[in-house]
């Protein structure tokens, strides 16, 4: 994860839904 710099809310929660989508398989 990109803390401290620059992130786009968007991106961060696309991220985190990322992984729990890929949990989720």
């Amino acid at each position: 994860m990109k803390i401290g710099e620059e992130y786009l809310p968007d991106d961060f929660l696309v991220d985190i839904l990322s992984k729990r989508f890929y949990w989720h398989l």
